[in-house]
């Protein structure tokens, strides 16, 4: 995923659905849902001398869905202010190996499991707030002030496992 992505955030597939009322005619309100996707693999080999070598390779994608909320107050043409919270979203990926090896066909298969583990993409619980005034009849000038919590990352990890306890090693 990441030779896909470029660790760019402009680069990661995006599908966003909003809509919104209006409550008065002053105040506004909007919801949004951000679609994200979860991407788990799974290898399973077997390589031996004695018998023919197999491999299964599954992969799973499945959608996720993080909404954003979002509120507008504007009196008149010439002045706004808007709130927008956006609900924290990870867009990760599992990859499971399997495997045995056998060196020769009188010897014991000998059996290697690891996980990795990536957040591809992680967007951060946000709030933001802003507003736009108009100075002149053709001046407009906008402000946003945005806070971010990021205490929820995860950062990648690799895990190789001993197959038969599935302790780490």
């Amino acid at each position: 995923p990441e030779s896909f992505l470029y660790r760019d955030r402009t680069q990661q597939p995006d599908v966003p659905f909003a809509g919104g009322i209006d409550i008065t005619p002053n105040l506004r309100f909007g919801i949004g849902l951000h679609v994200a996707y979860v991407l788990s693999s799974e290898a399973d080999a077997n390589v031996a001398t004695s018998s023919p070598t197999t491999a299964r390779f599954e992969t799973d994608i499945k959608p996720k869905v993080s909404p954003y909320f979002g509120l507008l107050f504007s009196e008149d043409e010439r002045a706004s202010l808007g709130l927008v919270v956006r609900l924290d979203n990870a867009e990760t990926s599992t990859f499971t190996v399997n495997t045995t090896a056998q060196a020769a066909g009188f010897l014991p298969s000998i059996p290697v499991s690891f996980l990795a583990n990536d957040t591809i993409v992680y967007d951060p619980l946000s709030i933001e707030l802003g507003g736009s005034a108009e100075l002149t009849e053709r001046t407009r000038t906008y402000l946003q002030l945005e806070y971010q919590f990021w205490k929820k990352y995860q950062a990648p990890y690799f895990f190789v496992a001993n197959p038969t306890t599935n302790a780490g090693i």
